[in-house]
This record gives structure tokens, C-alpha cells and sequence, in this order.
């Protein structure tokens, strides 16, 4: 027994000294030329084994081959198809034995494949077939039963796969100029016998940083098998199961998918957004029929987020690739169909888009329809055809059509040229619903047709550009060229501007200008670098000419200007009158220059010079800047010398603008002005938008005979007060002075105070009464305060204190003392002829004050003194005037210190404050001097001592003096006797008061 054990251990021994000394005693790299020659014969393509080809029995019969290459066709774009950096294939021993080759594991590495198609159509992958030359003693025909000719024969071993690993394999496919890579790849393959079953997993490198894992298995091989695989990339899974048939090279199953959309996107090659409405995931199921002429994807059904989807798509893959596919279901009723056709290099086809109700997609996907005007959410449908070569893409018949507006023409990309352009024609016929989209609105039933054309040429270094925009009648054009672009890039450009009717297009925009902007014509050329960007425009606007020329710097990080800019017309009423004003009297050239300089954020606008025709000249500067809080200016502006006549003439035909006011110590006609206080809202609350320092000053202000000198204004805005803090003017020969403020947050508060010192009355006369002061000075003293949101609530709030102070005067046009003197002389005819045809024609008073205190409440003044203390006389004055109604009620009476038993005289003034009704009250003067000088007159004439037209003649024939009036001569035709004589005597009273009233 012990001698059988250790026999067998002996040959143990020997068999594994066999099998170890074996590789060593045959040198397998020998069968080299023989296996080339057998790879040859088999694939037509020529097998390279730079390596060596090793052989061990232990522990496992293991044969290794190192670096083997696989050659590709001669009309391949690389040398090789296939090579392998190390093949190791390991083989069960004893399965050997009964006719089985197990081969337990075979290990590839560094496995690099090259699959292409052909510039034939073929692929590299397609071997010439293999045709053994056997003798007819081998024929299954001749020496087998017919039963057996398709069974296996018992002399070939049955060969299975337990393991195939690939570890560092790189996958390439080339169609044309695309190139698809997948490297990394790592699998574990198995193959039962080789009649199947397969099953395969692993994972491989799609791209950088992308793995997918993968897993399928393949039914046993016959005419058709079942067919599963799987693929996973991160969350997302693919899925498909079915029946692949040997026969007709067909497969029939389904596909299933789900996958998040940011995984969809990396294996797609690209990223994006995904809008919310899409949800997260996309789901997606179909019907998969799959043959070598075509595809068809039926009962297809996608879901994404809040969208779903159901359609088909067709794939015929014979000579030219064409697809066909429709999706419907989509919410709004939108439907998508397409067609498109593959020949050779050239891709074309055709894209249909239909909504019935594009606002209810809009809603799902999540998408603000507030902001799109209701044309375009109605039905509407895009469609073109469209062609893709290596050279350009076309769009051509475009047409995108709405309920309300249509958009039509063709788009082109020229690419793959030395200088690739990019050039668009389309037109609409109605603008309006898509500047809507831009909050741009226009006047419903008025359509506004517009174009767009041109072309961009050049590459990523240099571009030119030809482009022209049409609205109507007016063309905007572009041209110029950008050049090097990809380091230091610059620009230049043609701007042209031209409209004739630009008012008409304005007024579709709900835009009214006045005549002047009719006819535009904008000329100019801007170019430069994102350094220093130069600027020369030229607008002009009938006769008005706008000039601007100079530099905008460092636009790309903080725009600085320095612009010189320059603005005229030859006759400022003709602009006036062009700007939609009544300039009645405004005359002579405008111009206007200055110069801007700083940027967006603080910017001056220096060296201001300008002239408003008759009105006068000005210059000064305005500074701008804008802090962390709001926009501050500093402004200071001089004029040599206004006329606000001239300058606020086109306010003259305003109904709601009271006249400018005036001081006037005499009464004189004006026209009435009714309800002058307007009730429109007064918003002063963007005086809160921004801050302000004002200074203005000139060397003269004139208003008609007003005439402020060397006027000096200093004002301030801040938290939206406006603040005047000083303004000093000599007016009348006198000093005046105003202060106060308006608050715009505390409903237009108001409080002022102004004061006019010494002013000379002589220049407060109207040069055209006979009745005027020609010595003496005024003081003016007011202060009132107001609030209200309106200029009437603001004159209905007026309250306030006003003092007028006048002394040491002379009143020239009658003489108080002379009327003293022939009142004296009342008995006497003389007395009276005197008093009315020269005391008031001729002579001076003088007299010592001018008092006043008028108290103003609730927008109504009242005059609580106006007192006048005359040599020979005195008056004074009472009563109200409702500025908020603008009327007035006053009361003055005048009465003379000599005689003492003269009455009084009364004059009211009663209606509108520019034009009141007056009413004078002589009644006791009447009846005084009727009793007492008029018996004189009347006796006198009843006697025949005097003609009534001597006394008419001396009382009203502009003569007169300290002696008795001549008579007038009689008429060739005079009047019947005593008619004169009986007026006089019926009526003195009418008589004398006619002749009063022609004082007051």
C-alpha cells in the first residue's frame, strides 16, 4: 500500500515537472507566422504581434500575448482597427479531457478599437468573408446522415467563457468629421458555450468625469434570441427588453427610461438650465421596431414635470437618412411635426409649430403671461424649411404667424469660409404686439410695418457689419467693422438716421411732439476701443442743428465723458412755434453750448454759453453727482440781461396762469382773467428724487416796466425742500429781499418773507396817467405762510401779514390846495369852472405818509389800515380781497382838510381783482355844491347873464385857468334855445358826478 501512495505521488510529481519544464523545452513564438497567416486567411486583414507570445501549464495552462495590432482597411484614416497592449487566456485542464474547453478567465488590456464609416457607406468593422477550402471526403453531404448535418458534431469541443475582463479599453467611431470617444471601459463578459447565453457588465468613460455602468444579457444564439440591457449613469436609467432576430437582422421590444435632466445634459455634451416646469426627472417609454433600413419608435409617451407628450418617430436608414416624427398632447393643444433628409453632407427638412391656445401653455410653463400682450397669446403657428450644409445653415419661408401680427422672411449662417457671415430679411406687418413684449406700447388700431436686414462677416478676429431697421417711413442704418476682436478690440460705425413723417410714427406710441421733430436726420461716426470710444453725430430737425463731438473713455469699467456739444437755430420764435408755443413777441438766433464732462455718476456740464434770441444771454455750469442715496446737482447759471416778456411769451395764451404780478400805484384797465388758480394736482414730490444748490444771478430782470437789478438767486433743495435762501434784487430804486421755503412732504408747507426798502414811488406810476407820483419812497414788509397740493389750496391757505410804508411824496396831476382855494370861492361862477378845468389838469401835492396793514387769513387780505395824509387833504381805504375767488371789495374815501364843511368823496371797488366795477359816492359833495355854487351857475344862465355853452365850454374845452374860461364860439348851427340850460338845470347832480368820475 505504501509503495502504491508514494507511486502516485511519484507520477504527481512527474506530470507537474512535466508541466512546469514544458514551456521551457517548446518555444510557442514559432506558431507565429503560422497564426499571422490563419488571421489573414480568416479576416482578410493582416495580425502584427510585436510582443512575445508566452506559454505556462501552472498553476493554470496560461497563454499571454503582448502587443498585438489588427490592421485596417487600406482606405481607413488610421493605420489600425484594433490592438491590445496584453492578452492572457487562461484554460481548465481537465474539461480538456472530455472534450470541453472551459476557459476560466481571459484578461485584455489596454484594448484600443477604431470603428469608422467609410466615405462608401461601409463600415471598417465588415470583414471579407472566409471561404475554407475542404475535400468533398469532409462534406457533411456525402459522408453524414442528413439528420446529422445540422447537429454539432461530437468532434468539435464545446467551448465556455467564465470570465472576460477588459480593463483600460478605449472605444473610438468616426462618421465623416465626428468623432465619438469612450475610453475607460471596464467589463466582466461571460459566454456559457458558444451558443449562449451572454451576459456582459461593466462600466466606461463617455466622457471626462461622465461613467456609465452598464449590464445585458443575450439569449442562447439561434434565429432569434431575447435581448435585456441596461445602462446607468448616475440617477438615470435606460432601459430595454425584447427579441433580436439573426434572420432579418431585426429587433422588436420596448424602451423605458428614466434620467435626471442634469445627468441628460452631461451625456448630451452640454449644460443648461432646467426650468422648473420640467421637474427634476424625465420619464419616457416606447415601442421600439428596429431594422438595417429602419426605426420606428412608436407609442412614444414623455413626461417632464408638469409636461407630457405622446407622438412617433420614424428613422429610414437606407441611402439618405431621413426622419419623421410628430409630438402632440402638449398643453395649449401645441403640436410639433418635423421632417428632415440626409444627403450625403447636406441635411434638410421641415419644422412645424401649432398652438391653439398659447396662453395656457405659457401658464404651465410657469411663465408670466401678465407680461405678454393678449395678441400673442392667442393661436398662433411657426413654420420653415431649413438647410444644413458643411458650408452655411439656411431658414428659409419663414413664417411665424399670430392672430394679429405675422413675421416672415429667411435667416443664413455661412460658416466653414475664411470669413463666416451671418445675414437676416424679415418683415412684419405689424410691430405692435412684439414692442409690447418690451412694455413699448402703441395705439391698438394703428399697425406699424417694420423690416430687418443685413449682414455680419467675418471671423472670431474680424467682423464687418451692414445692417438697416425700417419702422414706416423711418431707416436706421449701421455699417462698420470691429477688428481684432480676440485681444485689443475696436469698432467703427456709420449711424444714418432719416424720417420724414417721425411725428406720425410717434403718435402710434401714444407719443405727441411738436412739428419740429417731423423730418430727422441723424448723421455721425462712432468708433474706437473699449478704452476710448470716439463720437462725431450731427442731428438735425428742420433749421435746429445738434452737434456732438469728443470721447467716452474706459466704457468698459467706468464710463468717463468728454463731450463737446452744441445746439442752434437761426430764430428762437420759429422754434418756439416748431416746439408746439406761441411765442408773440421772442425773437432772434438760440444757440447753446457746453461741454460734458465726468461719468454717469458724477458728470459737469461746463463752460455753459447760450442765447434765447431777444430775451437774452446766459452761461454758467452744472455739476451732477450721485452718492449712495440720490442724484445732487450744483448749478449756477448768469444771464447778462432777460426780458421775461420775451422769455415766458408762449405762457400768454394760458388760461390757467394769472399775469405776471405788478405794483402799480394808479388804477389801470386790464382784461379780466377768470378762475386764474388752477385745481390740477400739484405734485412736488420729485423735489425729494434728488438734491440741489442753485445760484442764479444777471445784470438785469425785466417784466414791462418792472425792472430787477443785478438780481441775485441762492436756492437749495434737500429731503425734498425746496429752500430760497436769499434773493437780493434793486427794484424801483429800491433794495428787495425773499426768503423762505416750501416743504413737498408736508403738503406743499410754505413760508416766506419778503421786503422792499426805499423804493422810489415815481417809478411805481404808470408813464401814461396824468395822475402820477413823482417824489417819495416805499417800504414793502410781508410774511405769509400756505400748504396744499394745488395752486387754489394754496392761495385758499395764504395767511400772513403785509405793511406798506411810503413818505415825504409829491403826487403831480392836481393840485389839493388850488382845489382848497376855489372850493373857497364856491359863490362864484369862476370858483367852480376853475376847480374842475384846471385844479385837476395841472399842479402837484405834496403829501407826508402812506400807511398800510393788510392782514391776510385764509387766502382773504384784508386792509386793516391804507391811510394818505396829503397837504390840503386826506384819505383812507377798508375792505377785502378774496384771492381765492378773485374778487375784491374796498371802500376808499377822500375828503379835504380846508373848508372844513366840504363832505367827503367815496370810491368802492367791487368784482374781479383785475377788473373791478367802480362806483363813486358824491352825493353829499353833489348836493353841497348844488345848493351852494350851483344857484350861482343856474342864476347866471336863467338871468341871461351866461350861455350854457360859455360854462360847458369853460368846464369841459380843456383850456382853464386862474381866471375866468373864454366862451366858445357858437356854432354856424346851434342848438334850440335854452336845451343846454335845462339839462344843467334838471340834472346838476349827473352833471357834476360825470365830470368826478373822470378822476377816480
Amino acid at each position: 500500500m505504501k509503495k502504491i501512495i508514494m507511486g502516485f505521488f511519484g507520477f504527481c510529481f512527474a506530470l507537474v515537472a512535466i508541466a512546469f519544464l514544458i514551456p521551457f523545452l517548446i518555444d510557442v513564438n514559432t506558431y507565429k507566422p503560422e497564426i499571422l497567416a490563419k488571421t489573414k486567411e480568416a479576416l482578410g486583414r493582416d495580425l502584427t504581434i510585436e510582443g512575445k507570445i508566452s506559454l505556462r501549464l501552472l498553476p493554470l495552462p496560461t497563454l499571454s500575448v503582448d502587443k498585438i495590432q489588427l490592421a485596417n482597411v487600406s482606405e481607413g484614416s488610421q493605420p489600425s482597427m484594433a490592438s491590445v497592449d496584453r492578452v492572457e487566456l487562461q484554460i481548465a485542464l481537465f474539461p480538456l479531457f472530455s472534450k470541453k474547453v472551459e476557459i476560466d478567465k481571459i484578461k485584455l488590456v489596454g484594448a484600443n478599437i477604431f470603428l469608422e464609416r467609410l466615405g462608401n457607406g461601409r463600415g471598417n468593422w465588415e470583414f471579407s468573408p472566409f471561404q475554407r477550402k475542404e475535400t468533398s471526403a469532409l462534406s457533411p453531404s456525402s459522408s453524414l446522415p442528413a439528420s446529422s448535418a445540422s447537429a454539432p458534431s461530437s468532434q468539435f469541443f464545446d467551448v465556455s467563457i467564465k470570465s472576460c475582463e477588459i480593463t483600460e479599453g478605449q472605444l473610438k467611431y468616426k462618421d465623416g468629421e465626428t468623432l465619438y470617444d469612450v475610453h475607460n471601459i471596464s467589463s466582466n463578459i461571460s459566454l456559457t458555450s458558444l451558443q449562449g447565453p451572454f451576459h456582459a457588465k461593466g462600466q466606461l468613460d463617455y466622457k471626462t468625469g461622465q461613467t456609465v455602468y452598464f449590464e445585458v444579457d443575450l439569449g442562447t444564439f439561434k434565429d432569434t434570441q431575447s435581448l435585456r440591457a441596461n445602462l446607468t449613469l448616475g440617477k438615470s436609467q435606460i432601459k430595454t427588453e425584447g427579441t433580436l432576430s439573426t434572420i432579418d437582422k431585426s429587433y422588436k421590444g420596448t424602451l423605458e427610461g428614466t434620467g435626471e435632466w442634469e445627468n441628460l445634459a452631461q451625456l448630451a455634451g452640454f449644460n443648461f438650465v432646467v426650468p422648473t416646469f420640467l421637474g427634476k426627472q424625465l420619464d419616457a417609454r416606447m415601442d421600439v421596431s428596429a431594422s438595417l433600413k429602419k426605426i420606428l419608435l412608436d407609442n412614444l409617451s414623455l413626461r417632464g414635470g408638469d409636461l407630457s407628450a405622446k407622438g412617433h418617430f420614424s428613422i429610414f436608414l437606407e441611402d439618405n437618412v431621413k426622419i419623421q416624427g410628430e409630438l402632440n398632447g402638449l398643453p395649449g393643444a401645441l403640436g410639433i411635426s418635423f421632417s428632415s433628409q440626409q444627403k450625403k453632407n447636406d441635411l434638410g427638412g421641415f419644422l412645424k409649430v401649432n398652438v391653439k391656445d398659447l396662453k395656457s401653455f405659457l401658464k404651465h410653463i410657469h411663465y408670466d403671461v401678465a407680461s405678454v400682450p393678449e395678441p400673442l397669446l392667442q393661436a398662433s403657428s411657426f413654420n420653415t424649411h431649413f438647410s444644413v450644409t458643411p458650408l452655411n445653415i439656411n431658414f428659409s419661408d419663414l413664417n411665424l404667424d399670430f392672430t394679429s401680427a405675422r413675421v416672415g422672411g429667411e435667416m443664413k449662417w455661412l460658416r466653414q469660409t475664411s470669413k463666416p457671415s451671418f445675414s437676416v430679411n424679415l418683415q412684419t406687418d405689424n410691430l405692435n404686439p412684439f414692442l409690447a413684449l418690451l412694455d413699448i406700447k402703441m395705439i391698438a388700431n394703428q399697425k406699424t410695418a417694420g423690416t430687418i436686414k443685413g449682414k455680419i462677416e467675418g471671423d472670431q478676429k474680424n467682423l464687418t457689419f451692414d445692417t438697416q431697421a425700417t419702422l414706416d417711413s423711418t431707416v436706421i442704418t449701421l455699417q462698420g467693422q470691429a477688428r481684432d476682436l480676440a485681444q485689443h478690440a475696436s469698432f467703427e460705425t456709420k449711424l444714418d438716421i432719416k424720417s420724414t413723417s417721425f411725428i406720425d410714427l410717434l403718435k402710434r406710441f401714444e407719443v405727441t411732439l411738436p412739428s419740429l421733430f417731423n423730418h430727422i436726420d441723424v448723421t455721425g461716426k462712432i468708433g474706437g476701443d473699449l478704452a476710448k470710444i470716439q463720437m462725431d453725430t450731427r442731428t438735425t430737425l428742420k433749421d435746429f442743428i445738434l452737434l456732438t463731438q469728443g470721447f467716452i473713455n474706459n466704457i468698459s469699467q467706468k464710463p468717463n465723458f468728454d463731450i463737446h456739444i452744441s445746439a442752434s437755430h437761426p430764430d428762437i420764435k420759429r422754434l418756439l412755434g416748431a416746439l408746439g408755443t406761441s411765442a408773440h413777441t421772442t425773437s432772434g438766433p438760440f444757440t447753446l453750448k457746453t461741454h460734458l464732462g465726468g461719468t454717469p455718476s458724477l458728470f459737469k456740464l461746463g463752460d455753459i454759453q447760450g442765447l434765447l434770441g431777444a430775451a437774452g444771454s446766459f452761461s454758467g455750469s452744472i455739476d451732477y453727482s450721485r452718492p449712495e442715496t440720490k442724484p445732487y446737482i450744483n448749478a449756477s447759471l448768469r444771464f447778462t440781461s432777460v426780458n421775461l416778456d420775451h422769455l415766458l411769451s408762449f405762457l400768454k395764451d394760458s388760461a390757467t396762469v394769472p399775469a405776471f404780478p405788478h405794483i402799480m400805484l394808479a388804477a389801470t384797465a386790464t382784461s379780466p382773467m377768470h378762475s386764474p388758480w388752477s385745481r390740477d394736482i400739484l405734485d412736488l414730490n420729485f423735489l425729494s428724487y434728488f438734491d440741489v444748490d442753485f445760484k442764479l444771478t444777471s445784470e438785469k430782470i425785466s417784466k414791462k416796466e418792472m425792472v430787477f437789478d443785478h438780481p441775485d438767486l441762492i436756492a437749495q433743495i434737500k429731503n425734498g425742500i425746496l429752500k430760497i435762501v436769499k434773493v437780493t434784487a434793486s427794484v424801483y430804486g429800491g433794495s428787495f429781499t425773499l426768503k423762505g421755503q416750501t416743504d413737498s412732504q408736508k403738503n406743499n408747507a410754505s413760508q416766506y418773507t419778503f421786503a422792499l426798502k426805499g423804493a422810489e414811488l415815481k417809478n411805481l406810476s404808470p408813464k401814461e396817467s396824468s395822475v402820477k407820483i413823482t417824489h417819495g419812497q416805499l417800504d414793502v414788509n410781508g410774511n405769509l405762510v400756505t400748504s396744499g397740493n394745488s395752486i387754489y389750496k394754496l392761495v385758499s391757505a395764504l395767511e400772513g401779514k403785509i405793511t406798506l410804508d411810503a413818505h415825504d411824496g409829491i403826487i403831480s396831476g392836481f393840485d389839493l390846495q388850488a382845489i382848497t382855494s376855489n372850493l373857497m370861492k364856491q359863490n362864484r361862477l369862476e370858483g367852480i369852472v376853475n376847480l374842475l378845468s384846471a385844479s385837476f389838469k395841472k399842479g402837484e401835492t405834496p403829501f407826508s405818509s402812506l400807511e398800510g396793514l393788510i392782514d391776510i387769513q385764509q387766502g382773504i387780505a384784508h386792509i386793516k389800515k391804507l391811510t394818505l395824509l396829503a397837504k390840503g387833504g386826506e384819505g383812507a381805504a377798508h375792505g377785502t380781497i378774496d384771492f381765492p375767488a378773485y374778487t375784491m371789495n374796498v371802500d376808499a374815501r377822500f375828503s379835504l382838510t380846508e373848508p372844513k364843511n366840504i363832505p367827503s368823496i367815496g370810491v368802492k371797488f367791487i368784482g374781479s381783482i383785475d377788473a373791478p366795477v367802480r362806483t363813486i359816492d358824491s352825493d353829499a359833495l353833489q348836493k353841497h355844491m348844488t345848493t351852494n355854487v350851483l344857484k350861482d351857475v343856474i342864476g347866471s344862465i336863467t338871468s341871461g347873464e351866461k350861455k350854457p355853452a360859455d360854462i360847458l365850454g369853460a368846464i369841459l374845452g380843456g383850456g382853464g385857468s386862474d381866471e375866468q374860461a373864454s366862451p366858445s364860439p357858437q356854432s354856424s348851427n346851434p342848438a334850440p334855445q335854452n336845451s343846454d340850460a335845462d339839462n344843467i338845470v334838471k340834472t346838476p347832480e349827473k352833471a357834476l358826478k360825470s365830470l368826478l368820475k373822470g378822476l377816480f
